[in-house]
C-alpha cells in the first residue's frame, strides 16, 4: 500500500468540475491519480492527509475536468483553416452553394498524415483527449515526427478510452497547461509531450502552403480569397 501511494500524482488546491449528474464543482479541492485511475477526490487538506506521500502538483488559479470528446471530426481538414469558417455561403437550407466556394486541395498519404498529426496536436491543446473520426492515411511517423517511431498517433494516449483529467488555466481563450490521461501526463506546462510539436507544425504549414499553390496553379480559373498567404517561410 506505502509503495502505491508514494507513485500518488495529487492535484491540490484547484478548482474541480466534476461532471456528475449533479454539476458538482468543488473549489479549494484535491485529486489523487493512481495507477492511472482517480482515486480520491474532497478537500485538500484532506486528501494531502491521506496521500502524505503522493507526487503534489499545485492547481492554484488552474481548473481540473474531464477531457472533452470529439465525437465527429476529421484531423486532416485542419489545411482548410479559415475556408469553411470565412468563405461558406448562407448556412440556410437547401445549401445549394454547397460548403465553400474552393475545392480543398489533394494530399498525398504523407502529407494526409502530417496534417491528422497537427489535427492530433490541436486536440491535445484543446484539452481533447477522445476523436472520432475517419483518416485516409495512415498517420504513423516516418519522418520522426513523433519522439517515438513505433508509436502512431491512433496508437498514443490522448486516442485511447479512458479515465481522462485534463488541467488548465482557468478563463476562456486561456491555453490548456496540462493533459493527463491515465495517470500519465501527456501534456505538461504547456509542452504536448507525446509529439514533436515544433516540426509538425513547421511540416504541416509547409504542406498546407504548397498544396494551395499546386490547386490555384492547376485551377486558374479559382482565385485565392484575399489575405490567402501563400508565400513560402
Amino acid at each position: 500500500m506505502a509503495s502505491a501511494r508514494a507513485a500518488t500524482q495529487l492535484i491540490h488546491d484547484t478548482t474541480i468540475v466534476t461532471a456528475d449528474d449533479a454539476g458538482s464543482i468543488l473549489h479549494g479541492a484535491a485529486l489523487a491519480v493512481s495507477d492511472g485511475r482517480i482515486s480520491a477526490l474532497g478537500p485538500t487538506p484532506e486528501i494531502l492527509t491521506q496521500y502524505p506521500d503522493a507526487r503534489r502538483i499545485d492547481g492554484r488559479g488552474r481548473a481540473v475536468f474531464p477531457g472533452f470528446a470529439n465525437t465527429h471530426t476529421h484531423l486532416s481538414r485542419v489545411l482548410a483553416r479559415g475556408i469553411y469558417e470565412d468563405l461558406s455561403p448562407s448556412h440556410t437550407p437547401p445549401f445549394p452553394g454547397g460548403l465553400a466556394p474552393l475545392p480543398l486541395p489533394v494530399l498525398s498519404p504523407d502529407e494526409e498524415r502530417v496534417m491528422a498529426l497537427l489535427g492530433a496536436l490541436e486536440a491535445i491543446r484543446s484539452g481533447t483527449t477522445a476523436t472520432s473520426g475517419s483518416e485516409r492515411a495512415r498517420v504513423g511517423s516516418r519522418r520522426r515526427l513523433h519522439p517515438d517511431p513505433d508509436r502512431s498517433a491512433k496508437a498514443s494516449p490522448h486516442a485511447r478510452a479512458a479515465r481522462r483529467l485534463v488541467l488548465r488555466a482557468p478563463g476562456a481563450g486561456q491555453r490548456r497547461r496540462g493533459v493527463m490521461v491515465e495517470g500519465r501526463w501527456i501534456m505538461r506546462d504547456g509542452r504536448v509531450l507525446t509529439l514533436d510539436e515544433t516540426a509538425i507544425v513547421a511540416e504541416a504549414d509547409r504542406i498546407a502552403r504548397a498544396a494551395w499553390r499546386r490547386l490555384f496553379e492547376r485551377r486558374p480559373e479559382l482565385a485565392p480569397p484575399p489575405g490567402f498567404d501563400l508565400g513560402t517561410r
